[in-house]
């Protein structure tokens, strides 16, 4: 992207009888591609690269729906290793193993997303739209999770009451991410 070339890009755009492309915000490896204030942009980007994406694409009536994901940020989770969705058994996943580190929607890290989406949608208020990728929950047993498992009667050693915390989770999700 550092590379970025205008005329390239609607060329491209033309050529292929584009009418819609999705473009990053926010990446799986917990990038922005915007100039952010809640985030951080990618390390190798200097500029914009999603204003400039934006802004080229609209100027030949190309619509432009703002993907970011929600369940995997491989900076946010080392940042916030608490905010890792933890398995049963206790594992957040191999860490010299390749692949992307899944949060927990019951964590902070979605006080933390809903002020991404926010920062985003007010860059782009006329944006066409906002794709969110990766929304599940499985079961955790993050600090969380536990907590709130305990604290609203259910037993974190019930596989019946992970589930049903994690279904809790999620729909604290969807009630936060569509505010």
């Amino acid at each position: 992207g550092e590379s970025f070339n205008k005329l390239q890009w609607q060329d491209a755009l033309r050529g292929g009888h584009v009418n819609s492309i999705t473009c990053f915000g926010v990446c799986h490896h917990g990038w922005n591609y915007n100039n952010t204030r809640i985030g951080k942009r990618h390390p190798h980007l200097e500029f914009d690269l999603l204003r400039a994406q934006f802004d080229a694409s609209k100027e030949i009536d190309v619509n432009v729906p703002i993907y970011i994901t929600a369940g995997l940020s491989d900076r946010v989770a080392a940042e916030h290793p608490a905010w890792r969705l933890v398995s049963p058994e206790g594992s957040i996943g191999e860490p010299l193993q390749a692949g992307f580190k899944r949060l927990c929607f019951n964590s902070p890290y979605t006080d933390y997303l809903c002020e991404l989406i926010e920062e985003i949608v007010h860059q782009f208020p006329d944006c066409d739209g906002i794709f969110l990728d990766i929304i599940s929950q499985p079961e955790c047993c993050c600090e969380y999770c536990l907590r709130s498992m305990v604290d609203g009667g259910l037993d974190p050693e019930s596989r019946a009451d992970r589930v049903e915390m994690s279904g809790r989770s999620l729909a604290r999700y969807y009630a936060m991410s569509t505010a």
